[in-house]
């Protein structure tokens, strides 16, 4: 058959152990259990986590027995189906880890800490990341009771709260400000304060933005930024509405994200609260040039940009990038404002 053939035979089995675990066939997958079990994915995926996610449970209990006689499954290979369906909000088949075999949990909280080394802790946090107050209540006992000293900690909690708001959980990012979650504690990433509210922003899930604000979150500056430059027009004016200030620095950019991405409503209401049509590090006009939107160019103008301002380097950009409507549209104001001088 030669190497290639070898090679080639070898992973048809493996991939059929794995189409097995997820259709469920349990005479086919006991047929090729003890000869093709491997930990690695392949075309259809890793069979442990095949059948975790199809939430078949003998062909899990059957792939744990095997895995652990052939020595495969290892404490940490456990934890990642455990944080698997726990961020599904999967209670039952979290049990059903749990219960599989030796104290796995036990085992990898107790790897020795040394420098530079951080996965145990990480990978045990992975398993707050759950949508399901249950099973976040489940897990916090479970490694409580394994004096798992970091549960506690404020940048564990900012960090679980921080991944409940950018996946959307409502639920869970209302439970995690009851738990003690710092709604004030930032992370500083290029110089922008990425606190809660940031990420609720930028997610622009207005229910969890509501949530925030019910619990005493207060704006730092970069939210109306972040939120703009996704076209979140209904969190921009959840902020307008809370005090934020358009004129602030922190906020200065916010016209041009807005106008870059042809968020025409979200530039509306930038204008409408009173942001000045010219500023930013970059003219807002750019913005409507690069998004090739003729209508947010003429709703700045019409709110006063400077076109004579950004003329020049306007039409060298659009010429560049073959934007032949902003060039027609340039050369229209040009026209104009060269018949009013002549006046």
């Amino acid at each position: 058959m030669g190497r290639r053939g070898d090679y080639q035979a070898k992973h048809f089995q493996f991939d059929l152990l794995s189409a097995a675990a997820f259709a469920n066939n349990v005479p086919l997958l006991e047929s090729l259990i003890e000869k093709e079990l491997r930990w690695q994915g392949d075309t259809f995926g890793n069979p442990f986590l095949v059948a975790t996610m199809a939430r078949n449970y003998e062909v899990l209990s059957l792939l744990f027995a095997a895995g652990d006689r052939k020595h495969l499954l290892c404490s940490s290979g456990r934890i990642y189906l455990l944080s698997k369906v726990a961020e599904k909000g999967d209670i039952e088949m979290v049990l059903h880890i749990l219960q599989s075999g030796p104290d796995f949990l036990t085992e990898i909280s107790s790897v020795p800490r040394k420098r530079g080394r951080t996965w145990p802790m990480r990978q045990i946090r992975c398993l707050l990341y759950t949508p399901s107050v249950e099973i976040f209540e489940l897990m916090k006992k479970e490694l409580e009771s394994r004096k798992i000293s970091h549960l506690n900690s404020p940048k564990w909690t900012l960090e679980i709260l921080i991944h409940a708001i950018r996946w959307g959980w409502v639920e869970m990012t209302r439970y995690l400000i009851t738990f003690g979650a710092r709604l004030d504690l930032p992370q500083r990433n290029a110089g922008v304060t990425e606190n809660a509210l940031y990420w609720a922003c930028r997610e622009g899930n207005d229910d969890i933005v509501e949530a925030l604000f019910d619990s005493g979150a207060q704006i730092c500056g970069s939210e109306v930024g972040i939120a703009a430059s996704n076209g979140h027009t209904s969190v921009v004016k959840s902020l307008l509405e809370k005090g934020a200030d358009v004129h602030a620095t922190a906020s200065r950019n916010s016209l041009y994200g807005a106008a870059r991405k042809g968020y025409m409503d979200t530039t509306r209401v930038l204008l409408d609260a009173g942001m000045d049509p010219n500023t930013g590090d970059t003219p807002p006009l750019f913005g409507a040039i690069e998004s090739e939107h003729e209508g947010i160019f003429r709703l700045l103008v019409d709110r006063g940009a400077d076109v004579a301002y950004v003329s020049p380097e306007a039409r060298r950009q659009a010429e560049a990038a073959g934007l032949e409507s902003m060039m027609a549209l340039l050369g229209e104001y040009e026209s104009q404002e060269h018949t009013e001088v002549l006046r």
